[in-house]
């Protein structure tokens, strides 16, 4: 348990290493306004990723021990929800018509996040 403990430490902070740079690269091309303009901070999409990211860690650690041959399942339906709740919290911001660095933005964040997804469920996968 330490372990995973240690992950979700590591994931917090990378993910606020990530968030300094990616927010002084918007700030230098001044697109952090545009997204505080429709109603998207930077920092929520950051803090709203972090909070899906833990939950898979939790749901596919706490797979890994008590059930290790349905951690990939686990891992799939967790990912899926974790599109559909991104999908939720995004979908009004999109219809706006500057929505695009809306767009470029989250979809940027969501790839970094699901990128660590996908090794901490690898690893996990791997001690199975």
């Amino acid at each position: 348990m330490i372990v995973y403990i240690k992950q979700a430490l590591i994931l917090v902070f990378v993910a606020v290493m990530i968030f300094a740079v990616h927010f002084f690269l918007l700030k230098s091309f001044d697109g952090i306004q545009n997204l505080e303009d429709l109603h998207f901070p930077l920092y929520e999409i950051y803090i709203f990723q972090l909070i899906l990211s833990i939950i898979i860690m939790a749901g596919v650690s706490y797979c890994s021990q008590q059930f290790p041959q349905y951690v990939g399942f686990v891992f799939l339906g967790l990912l899926t929800l974790k599109f559909v709740l991104n999908y939720l919290y995004i979908h009004k911001g999109l219809a706006k018509p500057q929505a695009d660095i809306l767009k470029y933005n989250y979809l940027i964040v969501v790839v970094l996040f699901l990128f660590y997804d996908v090794v901490f469920a690898y690893k996990a996968l791997n001690k199975s």
